[in-house]
Parts: structure tokens; sequence; C-alpha cells
């Protein structure tokens, strides 16, 4: 098959998606779920650079929507996978019986999956072939140089932005900082797998990695809480023998919130940019 390297990546995705789709409402399958929200946050990038380079001529929003509506929909089963194990966790960590609250989760879940795969029957599949003409209409105007350099100015930009706001710990401000890296990051990754020969982006990555580690886990704790309110609300009509020290999970989980959002605060501000700035090869063309 005769593909430029941006329609090759996406090609892939698109292997990926159309692989696991099937799969996705086998309760027995987790990796089914995360192996096609990452396919469809890689094709997320993909149209973003598109938007970075010519902003607004491309409808991104049009080509984003039918895989925004299942990525957000296999999200709500996702956080329920990952508070399970977290919950899990938190009793080795916590006193109290946390047997009604693990229960809640996954009856949670069953819940989720019945809704979720009922809406999966009327999904319309993505235009892939609009979406695929388009990144080939980008790829031969703009050539290779000068999409890495726009790249480059992308991922340069959200960690800035990342930095730039990083003296501020609410929890607005912390979910857009993850949001800024993460899309860093897969944007170094589409880009470094893409072009291989002619950007390395492994330092940054490095750095950045614990960072969203640190952010992740975060992330999943302040789920815990709302989910965690949640059961205090229900748990009586559900498990009305069944005690759950709320307060002792609630404490657990905010003390380790603010040591991790610490820790990558903390290397976000030694962060440097600089490794972004990747000289194109001068191997090859632009083209």
């Amino acid at each position: 098959m005769n593909l430029n390297m941006l329609n090759r990546y996406l090609f892939n995705q698109r292997k990926t998606f159309e692989k696991c789709f099937p799969k996705i409402q086998d309760a027995t399958d987790d990796d089914a779920i995360h192996d096609i929200r990452v396919s469809i946050k890689k094709i997320r990038t993909l149209l973003l650079l598109l938007d970075y380079i010519y902003p607004g001529e491309w409808d991104i929003r049009e080509h984003y929507r039918p895989f925004r509506k299942i990525f957000k929909r296999l999200g709500f089963i996702r956080d329920l996978q990952v508070q399970q194990k977290l919950a899990a966790y938190l009793r080795q960590k916590c006193s109290g019986n946390l047997q009604g609250y693990q229960e809640f989760l996954e009856d949670h879940e069953k819940a989720t999956r019945f809704n979720v795969n009922t809406w999966i029957r009327i999904y319309s599949m993505p235009d892939w072939h609009t979406l695929e003409e388009d990144i080939r209409d980008c790829y031969f105007r703009t050539g290779k140089k000068m999409i890495i350099r726009k790249a480059n100015d992308y991922i340069e930009q959200k960690i800035n932005q990342a930095k730039k706001i990083s003296h501020q710990k609410d929890r607005v401000t912390i979910h857009l900082i993850r949001r800024l890296l993460k899309e860093a990051r897969y944007m170094m990754d589409m880009i470094g797998s893409v072009f291989k020969d002619r950007t390395d982006y492994k330092l940054i990555q490095n750095k950045i990695r614990p960072i969203e580690n640190y952010l992740g886990e975060w992330h999943d704790r302040m789920v815990a809480l709302d989910y965690i309110f949640q059961y205090e609300k229900s748990m009586h009509t559900y498990f009305p023998h069944k005690k759950i020290n709320t307060q002792s999970m609630i404490r657990h989980i905010i003390q380790e919130n603010n040591s991790l959002v610490n820790k990558a605060l903390r290397e976000l501000n030694r962060l440097s940019t600089d490794p972004t700035r990747i000289e194109y090869s001068r191997r090859g063309g632009g083209r």
C-alpha cells in the first residue's frame, strides 16, 4: 500500500479501531476498550496537527465527532475498571469494610456496560475516506520539514502553557496541566514514530512521563472521590448491612493527592522545552 507517512499512521490507528470495535462489548476483554481509546487519542492528535498548521481550514470537529462520542462512552466503563483496581488498593490502606463499595462499583459497571452496548447498536462509523483525503492533502501541501517544525512549535507551546499555570493547585488547573502535557506527549509520540530518522524526543519524553504518571494517579483518585460520594448517598439502599469507612478513604486519598500534585509540579518546573527544538535532518528534502 503506497501511503505517505501521516496516512500510514492513520491507517494503523484505523486497523486498531476496527480490530477492537467488535470486542468492546465483551466484559472479559478489558484491553479492547483501552486500546480503542488510545487509537482515538492518536487520531485526535493527527487532527490537532492539521488544525494547528491550517487553522480553521478543515472541519476538525466534524471529523472528530464520531470518535468523541464513542471515546466518551467507553471512558465511563474504563473509569469504573480503574476504580475497582484502586478500591482493591485502598482496601489494603484504609480501615473499614470496603466490600460494599467494591460491589457498588461492579454494579455500576454492569449498568454502564448495558447502556453503552445498547447505544453501540446505533453507532455510525467514522467517515474514514474523507479523513484520509484531508490528511493526504495536508501532507503534500506542507511537507516533512514544515510538519516537524509546526509539531515542535505545538509541543513547546503546550509545555510552556502548562508551566505558566503551574503555581496554581486547584482541581481545574491541575486537570488543564494534565491535558496540556498529554497533548504534547501524544504529538511527540506521533511525530517521533512517523519521522524516526529526523526527530528524537526521548529526553523530553522521559522527563514528562513521570509527571503524567503522577497526574494520572491524581486524576484516578479525584474520580474515586466522586464515586465515594455517590456511594455514600446510596449505600444504605443497596447495601444496608455493609458499612464503609468513607472518612478513612477520603483522608487517605486527599493525603496521597497532595503528595502527587507536589511531585508533579516540582518536576514540571524543572522541565526545559529546549529538547523539543529538534533540528531537521539535512538528509533528504522537505518533501
